[in-house]
């Protein structure tokens, strides 16, 4: 981490460990001005948030909830309701019957939950000159940067380059891994099961859709919004396809989607696994909640309002547990990204709205 000109920069400075920092912070304040809790705080801190929250089911394993959560996890003012999320793997072996693979290689994505800045592909049987003009009309279509690299005996390297975010937020990014797709599916390819393959995921995933449309799962609801979807991870070869999508599931998305989806994609000759995890609500109107506004109000002069997300915090499998900052919602904070950074004024802003909500929540 490093600090220039009134900013932090550094992978997880807003994105949690700036605002885990100024909870803690909140805490030493309240000793060091002789304050009291009438009910015991407690902090803990986790390393496993992006991969499945692990060691939230080892905490719980050993001591129960606390009556109120909160988390600096996302942003301003609370976040009581969070879409449910599901994570599918869609496979299909090696290309039966094909004397030639042309494409050799796909790679690109490096977690189920980011949208992918890059991807790269390795093809033979085409000529330098034929894969320019694909490449260019993929990159018109796409807005994704294509490269053309070195190539012998007729194979050649493509790196993609898009635009990574987070998959909660797909729109924010540019996928390289549905930009590879655009292309594939645009090859001159010779008619056969290869050909079908890059057809048959392309329409599947078409690029710019954030949705699920072409899955036909395109769920919206007044509270949550509508559902987004990514794919975010594939990787092509010898072995087969594995391919990972990342889904952001409104109020009213259920068992009638998820069959949809299933047959959508297994009707085309993938496989799919899945799992989800269901949306977290907890209602606005309780003394919970009215406490934490009071509190960002207090430091802000705003109106504290509730909101709807479709990331994940670490509140969204535990009662009564919503994410109670720190993102402003107007500073693009590049979360994931190259040059994520945090304003230390509002790092600090933060610990004085923690340090007034544990009182009114906790104070003697």
């Amino acid at each position: 981490m490093k600090e220039v000109d009134g900013r932090v920069y550094g992978r997880g400075v807003m994105d949690d460990k700036g605002p885990a920092l100024a909870a803690i912070y909140a805490l030493r304040a309240i000793k060091e001005l002789g304050l009291t809790c009438r009910h015991p705080v407690r902090v803990f801190l986790g390393c496993d948030e992006e991969s499945g929250a692990s060691e939230l089911r080892y905490y719980f394993n050993r001591t129960q909830a606390a009556d109120m959560t909160l988390s600096p996890d996302a942003g301003w003012p609370v976040i009581n309701l969070e879409k449910g999320i599901m994570t599918g793997t869609i496979g299909m072996q090696t290309v039966a019957g094909e004397k030639q693979m042309y494409v050799l290689s796909v790679r690109g994505g490096k977690a189920a939950n980011a949208v992918p800045g890059e991807c790269e592909i390795r093809i033979s049987g085409f000529c330098r000159e034929e894969l320019e003009t694909k490449l260019a009309q993929a990159a018109k279509g796409t807005e994704a940067v294509f490269q053309l690299l070195g190539g012998t005996e007729g194979e050649f390297t493509v790196h993609i380059s898009g635009v990574p975010a987070h998959a909660a937020m797909p729109e924010k990014g540019n996928n390289a891994v549905t930009a590879a797709l655009a292309l594939l599916a645009g090859l001159p390819l010779p008619e056969g099961e290869e050909k079908r393959l890059w057809a048959e995921l392309a329409a599947l995933f078409p690029h710019g859709d954030f949705h699920g449309e072409a899955l036909g799962v395109d769920v919206d609801h007044p509270l949550t919004g509508t559902l987004s979807l990514s794919l975010n991870m594939i990787r092509w070869g010898k072995d087969g396809l594995w391919a990972v999508f990342d889904a952001r599931l409104p109020i009213g998305f259920g068992p009638e989607q998820i069959a949809q989806l299933e047959r959508r994609i297994q009707d085309r000759g993938f496989t799919l696994e899945h799992s989800e995890a269901m949306p977290h609500y907890v209602p606005e109107d309780s003394p919970f909640i009215q406490s934490l506004l009071a509190a960002y109000e207090e430091f802000t002069g705003q109106k504290g309002f509730c909101c709807a997300i479709g990331g994940l915090t670490y509140c969204h499998n535990i009662e009564n547990a919503v994410a109670f900052g720190m993102e402003n919602g107007e500073t693009d904070n590049h979360l994931h990204g190259n040059d994520e950074f945090a304003e230390v004024a509002e790092l600090l802003r933060g610990g004085k709205i923690y340090t007034s909500a544990i009182l009114r929540l906790c104070g003697g």
